[in-house]
């Protein structure tokens, strides 16, 4: 039985600053920054009636069968959870930090290895007008959140050669021999910085009686990302219980191109 029962503290900062750097007769330029700090740490899942002690989510059935995320009392939402990968030895077999020195990979040995969240986020806005001419362009961060690349960990194991297509990153440990294996080998860092839009713009200069104002611009969006994570796209679903994960199945973002024309009478 599901009863709402639980409780999330949410707290943090968040800063927006606009300015107007410049102004003269022919040209303007307005700034505008805005930084957010967000923490989350769930505070309690029971009642008197209902009582639960932790919830393991982010289920991933093909052949692994395993959950990639728990939660847990006064921890944060989006805690990754599973076995410290070290590397590999000279076997090519993984190496696993051993917590409870059985000398195996066994439930014992998961840990937190990731958070979804970032640790804050940003953007950058500008915009020029220069006599007729106007520019303006968006750029927008996030730092510090952690991505579960589920197609590394589906398409690197040696296990999918033949069948299925392979990820070019697999030839680079080709003494692995073994399957896919849910580590914080296949937890990346997400952060990113994004020009999320570029337009450029033209106000034609008229004297007609007919046509009041007329303004020709081109906007580009998605146009570029700055990142270390090897994905698709670092920017993923970071809503309800299983945030941070880049599915197998997850289609890419497309950049956007757009002519456009105004005309008011």
């Amino acid at each position: 039985m599901f009863a709402n029962v639980g409780q999330i503290n949410n707290s943090g900062i968040e800063i927006s600053l606009g300015a107007s750097p410049v102004v003269t007769k022919d040209f303007t330029w307005n700034l505008n920054l805005t930084f957010a700090r967000n923490t989350n740490k769930l505070a309690s899942f029971s009642n008197n009636e209902y009582a639960m002690v932790q919830m393991n989510t982010g289920y991933f059935s093909e052949d692994l069968k395993t959950y990639t995320q728990r939660i847990v009392e006064d921890e944060p939402i989006g805690n990754f959870y599973g076995p410290k990968w070290l590397g590999f030895d000279a076997n090519g077999d993984n190496i696993f930090e051993d917590l409870d020195d059985d000398g195996k990979l066994s439930d014992g040995d998961n840990q937190v290895i990731g958070n979804a969240y970032p640790d804050f986020t940003f953007s950058i806005q500008n915009s020029f007008s220069y006599k007729n001419f106007d520019l303006s362009f968006l750029f927008r961060g996030s730092v510090g959140n952690d991505v579960l690349n589920m197609s590394r960990l589906y398409y690197e194991g040696f296990s999918y050669f033949g069948s299925n297509n392979i990820l070019k990153s697999t030839l680079d440990h080709p003494e692995y021999k073994g399957g896919a294996i849910y580590s914080s080998r296949f937890i990346e860092d997400g952060s990113f910085v994004k020009l999320d839009n570029l337009t450029l713009g033209y106000n034609v200069p008229l004297k007609g009686k007919v046509i009041s104002k007329m303004r020709i611009y081109v906007t580009g969006q998605n146009l570029l990302t700055l990142t270390k994570y090897k994905g698709m796209d670092p920017e993923v679903h970071l809503a309800g219980l299983e945030p941070g994960i880049e599915w197998y199945t997850f289609y890419p973002r497309t950049k956007t191109y757009l002519l456009g024309l105004n005309i008011t009478f």
